[in-house]
């Protein structure tokens, strides 16, 4: 599932790639858990904290960094930048809903919803959303000049 973008040189653009990638190898490494009968459940525990790290650090950076520069300085891309702000606020929700399933321990506290179900619900929305998120750091890479990028680096270097 997780695909790098080509990506001109090292700079901030590949960093935030390479963060989106982290994200796609700890989703990868949950649906391996998943894959066993029946799946370990402190493995899960882990793996969804370390998810919600990676992606919430991402996020951020998106959220707080990249996306603010980029309705100021890459007119055009505004809608997507709205459609991909909306995807995070549904995956963080989606793993949120994922985190406090797999914490269940009391059947009391059981409903409908398995690990497995809240699982495929979230990944359903992350494939969804990481092709989407490629092919805008691709175009947003298209645009940037280098002082362009030095000044963006330097913003999301901050956060």
């Amino acid at each position: 599932m997780p695909s790098h973008v080509t990506l001109h040189g090292l700079d901030v653009l590949a960093g935030l790639d390479r963060s989106r990638h982290r994200a796609g190898v700890l989703v990868g490494a949950m649906r391996e858990l998943f894959r066993r009968s029946p799946p370990p459940r402190l493995a899960l525990e882990q793996a969804v904290a370390d998810l919600r790290q990676a992606f919430s650090t991402h996020v951020a950076k998106e959220e707080q960094g990249l996306f603010p520069y980029v309705i100021a300085h890459a007119p055009g891309l505004g809608k997507v930048v709205v459609r991909l702000s909306t995807s995070h606020e549904l995956l963080s929700t989606a793993l949120l809903r994922l985190e406090r399933v797999v914490h269940r321990t009391s059947p009391a506290r059981r409903s409908s919803d398995t690990s497995e179900s809240a699982f495929e619900r979230f990944l359903a929305l992350y494939a969804e959303h990481e092709l989407s998120e490629a092919r805008f750091l691709r175009r947003v890479d298209a645009r940037l000049e280098d002082a362009q990028r030095r000044e963006l680096a330097a913003i999301v270097s901050s956060l």
